[in-house]
């Protein structure tokens, strides 16, 4: 990438900083974000795929690699200013996650939502943290559990995948559902083994509920000749079933019980996950780096909304997780920092995860470019 300036400052490249090739996509910055966006829209507005930002919490503490203390009214326009330039640079289809301890988090969300619109608020993400801490008997407070992470979309008619995660077969157990809801489709609306759904319908197709009452029969004549239990045992008839057959596609499941229509959700290896992100913990532990992100969070989020070669942008980039991760899910990315560790701990620390890494599929390293004063 050729130098890019305007006004007083430039960003220049520094090819003796970079890794892995002069001409990577990837592009590893020191600087100020707030300028750097603003030098870097030009080239990238409306390019960015997913921007992933988890800002200073101006919590008044200092650090041994940074001083999270601010003035307040500086440091709120600092993060506005730069959620309008995400805004700016994000595209059409791309979507935004800020990450915030409890300290400003629904300011910042006034924020956001001052930039993007309530329109394009998806989800506030729970993300559990752990806490060590000991405490006298009286407390002001009750210490933080959790970060969240505000999700929003550049345009609120954007889609999202779902989210799903393996857990092992078998600890999804499967279930019944009832086949009633209350909307009111007139085509949906039709006698089932004497039932009718009243004020409502059924979520199925006459046709694929007929044809699911026939499957029902047809696994309990499977389970009577073999003696089985289907009322205390179907997960496990169903399962035999299944493999007993070739080819079986579709297999809806549908029977009559208590005066209600019960479908039937088989046992998976997966789970849809929620906003409820509980499971992974806010911290992560590879480094000396205070604030270290959990690198499963990164790669939960990455493997959700993007796909292999779209562009991540982090803005904050600290212990540098965020890149690091985006290099091995094959995303290209842009990372800016504005303290000095990013030329040593944060290079260092990117250069052995491509180390790690080389030989394979992604392994491109980055192009390095330093913010300076013009002239």
């Amino acid at each position: 990438m050729n130098n890019v300036q305007k006004g007083m400052y430039v960003l220049n490249e520094k090819k003796f900083l970079a890794y892995g090739g002069a001409h990577s996509e990837n592009l590893l910055i020191h600087g100020d974000s707030l300028i750097v966006l603003e030098l870097l829209k030009g080239k990238y507005g409306g390019k960015i795929d997913c921007i992933y930002m988890d800002p200073p919490y101006c919590s008044g503490t200092k650090n041994e690699h940074y001083a999270d203390i601010f003035d307040q009214e500086e440091y709120f326009k600092v993060v506005k200013d730069i959620l309008k330039l995400s805004f700016e640079i994000l595209s059409e289809k791309g979507f935004l996650f800020v990450q915030m301890g409890r300290e400003y988090a629904y300011t910042i969300r006034k924020f956001i939502e001052s930039v993007y619109g309530s329109d394009n608020f998806r989800n506030e993400i729970i993300v559990r943290r752990d806490d060590y801490k000991t405490y006298s008997d009286l407390i002001h407070h009750l210490a933080s559990g959790y970060d969240v992470i505000f999700v929003f979309s550049k345009n609120p008619n954007t889609m999202m995948p779902v989210l799903k995660e393996r857990v092992g077969w078998g600890k999804r157990k499967g279930c019944w559902k009832n086949l009633y809801r209350t909307t009111a489709c007139p085509q949906r609306q039709y006698g089932l083994c004497e039932i009718y759904p009243k004020n409502g319908e059924w979520r199925w197709t006459e046709q694929k509920s007929i044809r699911a009452l026939q499957n029902y029969n047809q696994i309990c004549d499977y389970a009577m000749k073999r003696h089985w239990d289907i009322e205390r045992e179907f997960d496990y008839v169903y399962g035999h079933y299944v493999d007993d057959q070739d080819n079986m596609d579709e297999f809806p499941i549908l029977r009559k019980k208590n005066d209600k229509m019960e479908f039937y959700i088989p046992p998976s290896d997966e789970i849809y996950v929620t906003d409820n992100w509980s499971d992974l913990v806010v911290r992560g532990n590879l480094t000396d780096f205070e604030h270290e992100v959990n690198q499963a969070i990164i790669r939960r989020m990455l493997g959700w909304i993007t796909k292999e070669g779209d562009l991540l942008l982090d803005p904050f980039l600290g212990s540098g997780t965020s890149v690091i991760v985006a290099s091995e899910m094959d995303r290209k990315w842009i990372g800016i920092e504005k303290e000095e560790y990013c030329c040593t701990d944060i290079r260092n620390r990117i250069n052995k995860a491509i180390n790690q890494k080389q030989g394979e599929k992604g392994s491109k390293g980055y192009s390095f470019l330093e913010l300076t004063l013009n002239g």
